[in-house]
This record gives C-alpha cells, structure tokens and sequence, in this order.
C-alpha cells in the first residue's frame, strides 16, 4: 500500500508545478494583452488570482480524491489475490442480502479452507502457495459472474456469496461441487495434493446479516474441518446429515481402492445369428463391510466429483487383466473386452498419457481392449477427442459409443471419430415392442452403423421378442439378461468353458 508521506508529497508537487506554471505563463499573457495601462492590468490580476482559487481548489480535490480512493480500494483488495478483504466482502453482503429479501430470492454463503495450508507451504514453497493463491483467485473471476460476491478471508480461507434461483437442496448441493471441483482442478493444475473442506450457510432461513451468517457457516466449516480433510459441512441440519454420509461413502470408498477391495463382474455379448460370445462388458462392484453392497451409479458419480475416478479405472483394466489373462481366455474365446471411461476422465488432456501408462501394466488384455466412451463425452470436443481416439487406435484399441442415442448424437461424430461399434441404449430396446418410435428410431441406428460398417451392440435384452425383433433389424450383437447375467470371474471362467 502506498505510504502516507509519498502519497502527500506527491500531492504537492503536481499542485507546485501548476501553481508555478499558472503564475509565470499567465502574467506574461496578461504583460502582453494590457501592455502598460496598470489599472487595467490590476483589474485582471484580481480577476485571474480569483480564477486561480477556484481552479486550484478544484484540482487540489480532484487529486486528494483520487488518492483517497486508491489508498481506499487497496485497503479493500487482498493485494495477491484481487478479491475482497473481510470487511468490505460483509458490506456488499449486506447490501446483497437486502436486495435478495426484497426480491423473494435465497442467498447461499460459503466458506473454503484450503486443508493444512501451512503444511502445504513447507512441503513446497512460499512462493508456490503464493503462486496457487493467484491462480485461484483468477479461476474464481473467471468461472463466476460480477454479481457473485468473492473474498480472501484469511490466508488460508475464502468466502463466497451467490443468490439462488429456488431454494433447493439440489441447487445449495450443485453450487458447492461446483466450488469443490474448481478448486481440485486449480489444485491438479498446480501439481499439489491439497484439498479443502467447506462450510456452508444460507440465507434468509439460516439469518439476515452479513456477521450471523458468515459466523453460521464458518461454525459449519468448523465442524467440516474436525470431521477430516475435504469435507463440506452445511448449517441446514439435513444437507449436514446428506454431506456427511457422502463423506463417509468416499472415506469407505479410498479406502476400499487402497485395499483393493472393489470386484468386478462380466457380462457376456453374443452374436445374434449363431448365438456364439462376442466379447463382454467388465463392470466394476462395491461391497463395503460396514456398509453392505453399493450400486454402481452411487459410487461412480461419487468418484467423478472427487476426481478419483482414473483410480477406479486403472483397478478394472489391471484386475481385468489380471483375471481375464490367468483364464487364458483372451482373442482365442473372448475376442473383445469392454471397459467403461468416464466422461469426465476422457476429457482430461492428460489422458492419453497417463492411460499409455496404465496399458503398460496391462499387456495381457490391451490386444482385445475396446474402451466404451458416452457420445456426451465425445463430442465436447470433437476435434480432440478425433485425434486421442485416432493416437490410441494406433496402439490396437478399438472404441465404442455407449448409450447411444440418448445425449447430442451426431452424424460429424460418426462420420469423423474411429468408432468400432455402437451401443444402443436400453431405454430404447425396452419399449421396441410396444412403442413403434423407439423400434423405428433402432431401426434407424442399425442402418446408419452398417453404413459406416460400424458394428451394433443392443443392451438391455430382457425378453425373446426383443431378441428377435433384434435380430430381424438386422441388428448383430446384442447383451442382457435374458442371454446371460454379469457373473464373477471364476463363473465367468466356467460359462465360456462350457460354451
């Protein structure tokens, strides 16, 4: 912050050279208009001396203003960071909150502590926390708009004030993950290991004022805190309760990746014309021993927001490996194995390299290995996804669109990306019975992938009149209950022995 003394002294040269430069050029003006008549030349000194007091008052205000409020917005602004300090970040709450009671809207409250902050510091460097500080508070400018109400609370402590469209759990929980994941991703940028914990507060239910809410919902971050490192903790009693149970969820789930303790299962894919195994699809199981069974679609989306997900991947293509290769089954009666990619790993401009990597340790399985990508996901950047799917169909890796037809299909995707197969959703084949739309729409599917000489799985297969008007589309692979169940390796091992 600039210091008191330079700042007046400043002040003053600008108002001496002015003065100085006013008084020489103005006399020499006048000595040149009036010559030698005096009186007339004293009339107009008192006039320009008058014009000289007010003009100079002028000035004299226009720059102390100017110096007042850049002293004023320093004192406002966390100088490393650009965002508010403490004090003003309560003034504009407050005003927020006005406008938020006058308009029917709710106004959520959240606090970010960045998890051993000072351990983070000595086990990499001041000027690199600093360097992460920075960057974050870039990162919160840019994913949030002005109205959004940002500051540095501490050194280690952020708070954020954002209106609410309704007052929902849903919209209290998705703007929390949002903050949560931006801060992962600045985290992964940085190549640190930190994490934060976050409390939370919400107003008008939870109180009207800038302190009563901010004390709320640093009490929730206290209590976040005690709890363990990445919690978010609200002050609502029933988000608190739904917070710390999937809190617990991911505690039981690094834990159970760190032991080793998923499963998988396989789920055979037939050919429909002489009912021979085509390959099979490997899905990944959680049995928790204090929290019993665990369907997938609780604990993969868990994963995601957690970006945790690229560990749960390497365990199912390494234990697939593993397993698959000890059957001696693989290319001689397994000829393709399916694993799922989230979308949110794909994505990733580190992919490519560190799935290199993990194919490494995965000899025995990468020659039949056919990676199952969402459309969603493929086409959020066609033109990268084209070249991974094109680097990574060099190594030997075939690809498949998974549930097709029920995100932005796209004919450019078909046409651009090296897709090997397309998966049509079982929202689709449960109905081709009875809704003749979604019969004409697979219908559909089928012709454009034979176009393309793309091959066709159906899943969801759960009845012989599916299966057959199936088969009668023309449709050539199919998976599902009906034909067989996703069983565990050794039962695996068995079924295609008899087969």
């Amino acid at each position: 912050m600039e210091r008191a003394p330079a700042a007046a002294l400043r002040i003053a040269l600008i108002y001496l050279a002015l003065g100085l430069s006013w008084i020489y050029f103005s006399d020499s003006a006048l000595e040149g208009i009036v010559g030698a008549d005096l009186a007339e030349l004293s009339r107009l000194q008192s006039y320009k001396g008058w014009f000289y007091v007010v003009f100079t008052s002028l000035l004299l205000f226009f720059l102390t203003y100017a110096s007042l409020r850049r002293i004023e917005s320093l004192q406002e602004r966390d100088p490393l960071t650009n965002l508010l300090r403490n004090a003003p970040f309560k003034n504009y709450l407050d005003h927020m909150l006005d406008q938020g009671a006058r308009e029917n809207q709710a106004v959520l409250i959240l606090c970010l502590n960045i998890d051993k902050f000072n351990e983070l510091i000595a086990h990499s460097s001041r000027e690199i926390a600093d360097a992460f500080l920075v960057s974050w508070g870039d990162i919160l400018r840019e994913k949030y708009q002005s109205d959004v109400l940002l500051s540095r609370l501490s050194s280690d402590e952020f708070g954020l004030a954002l209106r609410l469209a309704d007052d929902t759990d849903d919209l209290r929980r998705a703007a929390t993950n949002k903050l949560r994941h931006l801060f992962n991703e600045a985290s992964q940028e940085h190549s640190l290991s930190a994490t934060c914990s976050i409390g939370a507060a919400l107003a008008p239910s939870d109180g009207d004022d800038a302190d009563i809410l901010l004390s709320k919902a640093s009490h929730a971050l206290q209590a976040a805190r005690s709890a363990g490192a990445g919690r978010t903790n609200y002050f609502n009693a029933e988000l608190s309760r739904q917070e710390q149970e999937e809190s617990e969820l991911l505690e039981n789930l690094l834990e159970a990746l760190e032991m080793k303790q998923l499963s998988l299962v396989y789920q055979p894919q037939f050919r429909l014309d002489n009912q021979s195994v085509s390959g099979c699809e490997v899905l990944v199981r959680w049995t928790s021993e204090r929290l019993g069974r665990i369907r997938p679609d609780r604990f993969i989306p868990l994963a995601e927001r957690h970006q945790i997900i690229s560990q749960i991947t390497d365990f199912v293509i390494t234990r697939a490996s593993e397993e698959l290769g000890n059957m001696g089954v693989l290319a001689k009666q397994l000829p393709r194995v399916s694993v799922n990619i989230s979308a949110q790993e794909f994505t990733q401009c580190s992919f490519e390299t560190t799935f290199t990597d993990l194919l490494k340790r995965a000899e025995a399985l990468r020659p039949v290995l056919q990676l199952e990508i969402t459309e969603t996901a493929a086409l959020l950047d066609l033109q990268t996804s084209t070249h991974l799917m094109r680097q990574l169909s060099h190594r030997g890796l075939r690809f498949s669109i998974d549930d097709f037809g029920t995100g932005y299909s796209s004919l450019a995707m078909i046409k651009d990306l090296p897709i090997n197969e397309l998966k049509i959703d079982r929202s689709f084949v449960t109905h081709i019975s009875s809704h003749p739309r979604s019969a004409a729409i697979i219908k559909a599917m089928i012709e454009l992938a034979r176009t393309f000489d793309i091959s066709v799985v159906a899943e969801g297969v759960e009845t012989h009149a599916q299966q057959q008007l199936l088969q009668d589309m023309g449709c050539s692979e199919a998976q599902g209950w009906l034909l067989a169940s996703p069983m565990p390796a050794a039962e695996f091992h068995q079924f295609l022995q008899r087969r």
